[in-house]
């Protein structure tokens, strides 16, 4: 994961205690960690959480299934291969998601920056699902 990507629900928390808005509470935080750091939907989906009552800031375990649509990651791997030196606030403005989701899609496939490109790591050891993305080996 790379090291500029945070988890956010903390300082959204923060945020809502302070009778903060999910509008600016989402501004402040892309303002300090850069653009699509997080999304409003996030940011509201959090408020209505806490504003039931429920404050566990705990990571929940998710389903294997990824809610990255095929033709999103094709996109990015489009992107990838397109131009191996872009970073991943360039991609999430791209793709129209935010950096964390970009991150974890590019952590899933296997694709990690290398000396400021981006390349495809093969574990042989493990058996991966490309859910419908082939990569080529080498270099993505």
């Amino acid at each position: 994961m790379n090291p500029d990507l945070i988890d956010c629900r903390h300082i959204v928390f923060y945020e809502f205690k302070q009778n903060t808005s999910p509008t600016e509470c989402t501004r402040k935080i892309n303002n300090v960690f850069g653009e699509r750091t997080v999304t409003f939907s996030t940011v509201f989906r959090w408020y209505q959480k806490f504003q039931k009552g429920d404050w566990d800031l705990s990571v929940k375990p998710r389903s294997k299934q990824s809610k990255f649509s095929i033709n999103a990651r094709k996109r990015l791997v489009e992107l990838v291969r397109e131009k191996p030196s872009i970073d991943i606030s360039e991609l999430a403005d791209k793709l129209c998601i935010c950096m964390v989701v970009v991150q974890r899609e590019l952590d899933k496939m296997g694709i990690v920056m290398v000396k400021g490109r981006w390349e495809q790591f093969v574990d042989l050891a493990t058996p991966t699902q490309s859910q419908g993305v082939e990569a080529e080996p080498g270099m993505v």
